[in-house]
């Protein structure tokens, strides 16, 4: 009897260290008090109650997670923000982040390595994220491809890094401005609003319907001109269509290949309305392009609302430019870099 107790006590002895050890030797991951949300993909997620690690390979995440002041908890990052000058003024914890690789290319033994408590992504997982999620890091996945679903990425966002006062700033900020612009441009009949063709990457590639550039289009009082075509996303057209639809006013993605004076001098668009009236515009950037799904489209939008509509629509956009980053970065913008990209 005694050796069978004494064979049950080294038992329990072992089997306690073994749990002990296991449990103290876990990521930091499997340490915190949890909580959980669903996510933006209707995934539930159980996430540290209080991250304070985390990593995304998704830009417009990390330019959301910048906007709520979130930034010093990222340990890592896409290579974007490391080279990104203004995001290094706002934040000198920027040169800190350590690179993972972009979606495309991520390099999972350095997100490991990090030990981060919380993963940022798209609402697809790609298949070394899924490896991610296997390992036990919570991967949480958001989408902002369209207006209401940004403002519902930022407040998850603010809810999961406890900046939801922050959150609901940004979010009041983006709504008002947007209530402003419809104000107005829901006394003009739709068929004189003005007719926009956005250029993508290059002059004969534009935006279908379900992609954030069309909703900021419409949210700006214009009527996309290829909102017909079935496609979504980013879809090649060709002059012909361009030429029929005549657009008023064509707009540039700042990452195009295409400039305004290389449209305005080509002798193929000289028929077109936008051209003849040199409404050829680049859209802004700064942070990021602001037509891209993140927090700065909101400047995008009321930039582009006063280029359709200069003698209805009032903003400063001087003042709001300098108050938007203010406000959301806590950076004070230089003047000459305002009047920079606002004549580019």
């Amino acid at each position: 009897m005694f050796k069978n107790t004494f064979k049950f006590a080294s038992f329990a002895l072992i089997t306690t260290l073994l749990f002990v050890f296991t449990f103290s030797t876990l990521p930091a991951w499997g340490d915190k008090n949890t909580r959980v949300i669903v996510d933006m993909a209707g995934r539930i997620v159980k996430i540290p109650e209080n991250p304070h690690r985390v990593v995304s390979a998704y830009w417009i995440g990390v330019t959301l997670i910048y906007s709520i002041n979130a930034s010093d908890y990222l340990v890592g990052s896409n290579y974007k923000p490391l080279r990104n000058k203004i995001l290094l003024k706002i934040n000198p914890h920027t040169k800190e982040i350590i690179p993972v690789g972009d979606r495309k290319n991520l390099n999972v033994e350095t997100i490991f390595s990090l030990n981060p408590d919380l993963y940022i992504t798209n609402t697809y997982l790609i298949p070394t994220e899924k490896k991610i999620e296997k390992s036990g890091i919570p991967i949480v996945c958001i989408d902002t491809e369209n207006p209401d679903n940004l403002t519902k990425a930022i407040r998850l966002l603010g809810k999961i890094l406890n900046k939801e006062e922050n959150a609901e700033s940004i979010i009041k900020y983006y709504k008002d401005n947007l209530a402003y612009i419809n104000n107005i441009i829901a006394k003009i009949p739709e068929e004189k609003r003005q007719k926009v063709y956005l250029v993508g990457t290059d002059k004969l590639r534009t935006v279908g319907v379900k992609y954030y550039q069309n909703y900021l289009m419409e949210n700006a009082g214009g009527i996309n001109v290829a909102r017909n075509i079935k496609k979504h996303g980013w879809i090649n057209v060709s002059m012909e269509d361009v030429l029929k639809w005549n657009p008023d006013v064509i707009v540039i993605v700042p990452y195009s290949k295409s400039k305004v004076k290389d449209i305005l001098s080509d002798p193929k668009w000289q028929s077109i309305s936008a051209v003849k009236n040199h409404r050829v515009y680049r859209i802004p950037k700064y942070i990021a392009p602001w037509d891209f799904p993140g927090p700065e489209s909101i400047l995008g939008t009321m930039w582009l609302s006063i280029k359709l509509y200069p003698d209805m629509i009032k903003f400063n956009m001087s003042e709001r430019v300098k108050e938007f980053y203010k406000r959301f970065f806590n950076y004070n913008m230089p003047n000459k870099d305002i009047e920079k990209i606002l004549s580019e």
